[in-house]
């Protein structure tokens, strides 16, 4: 059986099931996208899903919707739809890679982001948290 989602296979009934994500924007309980590029669980426990072109999906440990983040005009949001990286650092930053609008720094303490773009046409597409250790 062809099956484009989440599957699972009950032996005892030789019975297969499909699940097939739907992405509805405005429903806290489905996904906005069903393509994803990334994900991450943070140390709470939390799931953060970069996706194409969907923003991020974030589904805390402590509860059973999703909260989506997408790019607000004039807003201090996300500065694209298309996320290709996340990372969180030592602080519980988010740095967050988007495709053709540069690099997100998500503080989840303040909720605020900051932007930093690429100067000419270069894109930043991964993300690398290095730390030093001597």
């Amino acid at each position: 059986m062809d099956c484009h989602g989440v599957g699972h296979f009950y032996l005892q009934y030789e019975l297969w099931c499909c699940y097939q994500p739907a992405k509805k924007i405005n429903d806290p309980y489905s996904i906005s996208d069903n393509a994803a590029y990334c994900f991450v669980k943070d140390k709470e426990g939390s799931i953060w899903a970069g996706k194409y072109f969907g923003g991020i999906n974030y589904y805390p440990i402590e509860n059973t919707s999703f909260k989506k983040f997408f790019p607000r005009l004039g807003e201090n949001s996300i500065s694209n739809n298309v996320v290709r990286e996340i990372h969180e650092d030592d602080a519980g930053n988010l740095w967050i890679g988007t495709e053709d609008a540069g690099l997100n720094k998500y503080n989840t303490v303040t909720k605020l982001y900051t932007h930093f773009e690429p100067a000419g046409n270069t894109k930043i597409y991964r993300v690398l948290i290095f730390v030093a250790c001597w």
